[in-house]
């Protein structure tokens, strides 16, 4: 699209767009920086200078030590490693690998590759809001369970998880904890330390960093197996020359989070306004409305309107959004999500789910929301 035209954006669950001051760092460390920071001359030394120093940042944003952050192409590399490390390193007798029934595909799909080496993958369900049910999750954290994965914030439906308890059912089995935070870090607080997590997971595009750059935050002696033996690079478990300009834009994103933290508020005033104006003009269903949820996260469903031919109309109205996660966003199909909340096939296939970032204006808002009810009516008639 023409960089004049005007639109609405309101998929940034799916990714965010670069800040100014974030590509600039980029581009200065992809001028000036090249080295290799593995090198011992000046242009590697200067180069490793820059990764200290966004894994400061990094550390600062999680609140973690900066040992514990190991730079990874993104999370879904993050998370692979995590069940890898956790599988590997799993004391004798512990095959089980509990996982929330809503995770992102890059945690099952992980969990279940495990399967082929005698993993026995359980998914916890989650109740009607869209949150983990404990009770179930305790039954399950067997002596047997070697890791339970329950993600910070849901990347569909923005639902917030109960970590707290999680590790506390976990720890009673004796079992280690991933908590994907992609889309919780820097919208709301989270700290790595006081999660009790052993492994967490980050990505910089979804903080208005470059793609390509993320982190594992791994707990201090907790087992870290990599899936290549090459080099010592990030304590020898992601083999490799880092991506340095990457990592740079990666440790200013988490640098601005931070800054940023008091914004969200605002874009929860926004959010709800979006989520009044459709429930009154159009019936909107607005899902986990009854729990606690990410400022910035709003899932709807549609009575009578199938959720890709809504975003395609948007789209071509200028509206930007998504019909569930960004990487099965050419599949078909209803939501994992919503299925496992109990909401059926036919109702799920009406799911829209809009999301927003710090440039979201309440202007943006308006037309949104009268863009949607239009079509949702227009879509509706055309059925009849």
């Amino acid at each position: 699209m023409p960089a004049d035209e005007c639109f609405v954006y309101l998929d940034y669950n799916a990714t965010t767009p670069v800040a100014p001051e974030i590509a600039e760092r980029v581009l200065d460390a992809l001028k000036h920086n090249w080295g290799n920071p593995s090198s011992m001359h000046p242009l590697g030394l200067s180069a490793r200078e820059l990764l200290t120093e966004a894994r400061k940042q990094v550390a600062e944003l999680l609140k973690c030590s900066p040992s514990e952050v190991i730079f990874t192409s993104g999370a879904t590399e993050a998370n692979r490693l995590a069940l890898w490390s956790a599988w590997w390193g799993r004391s004798t007798g512990k095959r089980r690998i509990v996982v929330s029934a809503i995770e992102h595909s890059s945690v099952l799909e992980a969990a279940r590759g495990l399967s082929a080496f005698g993993a026995e993958v359980v998914l916890c369900p989650v109740d009607r809001r869209g949150v983990i049910k404990l009770d179930r999750l305790e039954e399950l954290c067997t002596p047997e369970t070697a890791l339970v994965a329950v993600m910070a914030a849901n990347n569909e439906i923005g639902t917030l998880q109960p970590i707290e308890g999680v590790r506390e059912a976990a720890k009673r089995a004796g079992a280690y904890v991933l908590c994907d935070a992609v889309q919780a870090a820097g919208k709301v607080a989270f700290s790595f330390e006081a999660s009790g997590c052993h492994y967490a997971t980050v990505s910089a595009h979804k903080l208005y960093g470059p793609k390509g750059a993320g982190a594992l935050i791994a707990r201090n002696g907790v087992s870290l197996r990599p899936f290549l033996k090459a080099s010592d690079q990030e304590k020898g478990v992601r083999p490799g020359t880092e991506n340095v300009p990457g990592i740079v834009g990666f440790g200013e994103a988490c640098r601005l989070a931070v800054k940023s933290a008091d914004r969200f508020g605002q874009l929860a005033r926004l959010r709800d306004q979006l989520e009044q104006e459709l429930e009154n003009s159009c019936g909107a269903v607005v899902v986990g409305k009854e729990a606690e949820r990410l400022p910035t996260t709003s899932g709807l469903l549609f009575e009578g309107v199938e959720g890709r031919v809504l975003a395609v109309r948007l789209a071509r109205r200028g509206i930007f959004a998504a019909t569930g996660s960004a990487c099965h966003s050419q599949r078909v199909e209803p939501s994992h999500v919503l299925r496992a909340m109990g909401i059926s096939a036919r109702r799920a296939m009406g799911f829209l789910r809009l999301s927003l970032g710090l440039p979201t204006t309440r202007e943006e808002i308006e037309r949104a929301a009268e863009a949607i009810a239009e079509e949702v009516k227009a879509v509706r008639r055309r059925r009849r």
